[in-house]
């Protein structure tokens, strides 16, 4: 098994400061997409507020009212993707891959997981602030990720 640079520097970083525990850094972005899925499905976009940077909240909240959905997306897999700390211009941060799949509400059925659907892919940029990491950008990846070793986490 390879470990990515990230899965390297991340491991160093962690003994120095437990704010860059990997466990608890994929935690954390576990929790922060049920948040915004959760908020977006009962339109209640200011719940999540305090895990964003106000510019990706404003992005955030731009989208959910232009685009409409009546789909749910499953969390299958988080990737860390790369790890940097603070320079003179930018606070310490970390990129993660998010996969996983987006199905229609019509397509659920009550107790049975869907294993349909459409694939989605995006990539998520944290920022530390204290001890906490809020949520800076999503970028949606279109591009398929070949010969990559990633720092991998399976939910």
């Amino acid at each position: 098994m390879k470990i990515s640079i990230a899965g390297a520097r991340l491991s160093h970083l962690a003994q120095k400061d437990k704010v860059w525990d990997s466990g608890s850094m994929i935690e954390h972005v576990r929790t922060v997409f049920q948040q915004l899925e959760k908020a977006k499905r009962k339109a209640q976009l200011k719940t999540v507020e305090k895990y964003m940077t106000v510019r990706s909240f404003e992005c955030f909240e731009k989208n959910c009212n232009t685009a409409k959905s009546n789909s749910v997306r499953m969390l299958k897999q988080v990737f860390i993707l790369d790890v940097r700390l603070k320079n003179k211009k930018k606070p310490d941060r970390f990129c993660s891959l998010l996969k996983g799949l987006e199905t229609r509400l019509d397509n659920i059925i009550p107790f049975v997981v869907s294993e349909t659907g459409r694939n989605f892919s995006e990539r998520w940029l944290f920022i530390r602030q204290g001890e906490w990491w809020i949520l800076d950008e999503i970028k949606s990846d279109n591009s398929k990720l070949k010969n990559i070793h990633l720092l991998k986490y399976f939910l």
